[in-house]
């Protein structure tokens, strides 16, 4: 328990998140429990170091933020929008709505991907391991948009900015996004390759076709 106090436990947990052994973490002699158990560790650490840095950035702009959520709970009354909608809108409790459209996105792309590979592959895929799987790719995705969403946390984005900072928000968000997308797609890919023997070219479409698709329906419901 107090290893997790060590500087070389992070360091190596950080080291298998982004440049992980495939051989030893995803060898054949793992067994599925094994690996998602192991995914689940992954996503665990991340979740778990974005809420201390989160409440943090609360904790240091405390009277900030607490004018923004009078703010916003006045808007929403004259709204007549209810009470739990705002205390899930509100600093600090809306980590809770983003970490439910993150085991939401966990499900549905692990589901879809898992059916996906069914198809096109063998029947030897275990959803157990699939999962295990998911996971770790999907850690490394949000690492890296965590940082835009710490950046978020504490420069909440309001309107108006001009279209140069407007633009310049967006182009930064899409390399971050493509940045996370192309290291959880190696992740998948060669955990894919070593567990289950995958084709490396379908490995990357039972993650990215599941994937892409999400997106595209949250943008859908978003500019609907």
């Amino acid at each position: 328990m107090l290893q997790i106090f060590s500087k070389d436990f992070h360091k190596r947990f950080i080291r298998d998140l982004f440049k992980p052994d495939f051989t030893v973490i995803y060898g054949s002699e793992q067994s599925s429990v094994d690996i998602l158990r192991k995914g689940a560790s992954f996503f665990g650490y991340v979740s778990i170091t974005y809420v201390i840095f989160y409440f943090l950035a609360f904790l240091v702009g405390y009277p900030y933020y607490s004018r923004m959520n009078e703010a916003m709970l006045a808007d929403f009354q004259m709204k007549g929008h209810s009470n739990f909608t705002y205390i899930m809108n509100s600093y600090p409790f809306n980590v809770v709505y983003i970490f439910s459209a993150l085991i939401l996105f966990v499900f549905f792309v692990s589901a879809l991907g898992y059916f996906f590979a069914k198809f096109f592959e063998e029947d030897k895929r275990e959803f157990r391991a699939h999962l295990g799987i998911c996971l770790h790719a999907t850690s490394l995705l949000i690492f890296i948009l965590f940082f835009v969403f710490i950046a978020n946390t504490i420069f909440p984005f309001r309107q108006p900015v001009g279209i140069v900072l407007f633009s310049s928000l967006i182009a930064l968000w899409i390399i971050f996004f493509g940045l996370g997308l192309y290291l959880s797609s190696k992740i998948f890919v060669g955990a894919s390759y070593s567990y289950f023997s995958q084709n490396k070219r379908r490995a990357a479409l039972t993650w990215l076709f599941p994937l892409l698709l999400f997106i595209y329906m949250v943008l859908g419901i978003i500019t609907s």
